[in-house]
């Protein structure tokens, strides 16, 4: 498993709270939508965690996922 490059994770998880869904948010950062969403779940799997609440709309952060970009925000 590769490690999960913190940087990248901080923007893309800025942008999908900030568009609310997937596929603005990659059109935002120049990459796709599956490639923005295969490495959301890619960093779930490795942590352990939920980051995203996909259950409402727009996309929120779940509790665990609040936790990990305050972390994110600290690096």
């Amino acid at each position: 498993m590769s490690k999960i490059d913190s940087a990248n994770m901080l923007r893309f998880l800025d942008m999908l709270l900030k568009h609310g869904n997937y596929t603005k948010a990659a059109k935002d950062l120049y990459i796709s939508q599956p490639y923005l969403t295969q490495t959301i779940q890619n960093a779930e799997k490795q942590l352990g965690i939920e980051i995203i609440n996909r259950k409402v709309s727009p996309l929120q952060l779940t509790d665990a996922g609040r936790i990990y970009y305050q972390y994110l925000n600290s690096l």
